[in-house]
């Protein structure tokens, strides 16, 4: 993960390219580093490689439930420690439980980019006091 100094480092996992590309502008404008995956057989290489600090994680995906690639980055030495904020279209009660069992925060489609900036920033501080 990045130290002090270094830029943040932000994986959004997200099938929707407008989407991915919508979050990827304004996490790019709050001074986050972004690196974007659209398939989540594709998300594992790319924690390891770029070691986000974050993950935004779609929950539905081609191939691969978002709550599974969020339990697998848990259980991966190289991203346990990284923050999960899921930006999902579930917003039923037993999602949103699930997901904030697994990861950090949960956030529901459609959404504010400025509040997602926010809570991404906040789950990034949590991740940095740990």
């Amino acid at each position: 993960m990045a130290g002090d100094g270094a830029k943040r480092r932000v994986l959004i996992v997200e099938d929707d390219p407008d989407v991915a590309r919508f979050v990827e502008l304004n996490l790019g404008l709050a001074g986050w580093d972004v690196s974007v995956v659209g398939d989540g057989d594709a998300v594992m290489s790319q924690a390891e490689e770029f070691l986000p600090d974050v993950v935004v994680l779609d929950v539905m995906l081609p191939n691969v439930d978002g709550f599974r690639i969020a339990e697998c980055l848990r259980a991966n030495p190289p991203t346990a420690k990284a923050g999960i904020v899921f930006l999902t279209a579930r917003g039923q009660t037993q999602d949103r439980v699930t997901g904030l069992t697994i990861g950090d925060e949960y956030v529901v489609k459609p959404f504010d980019p400025e509040e997602l900036v926010i809570r991404i920033e906040k789950v990034w501080q949590r991740v940095r006091r740990r």
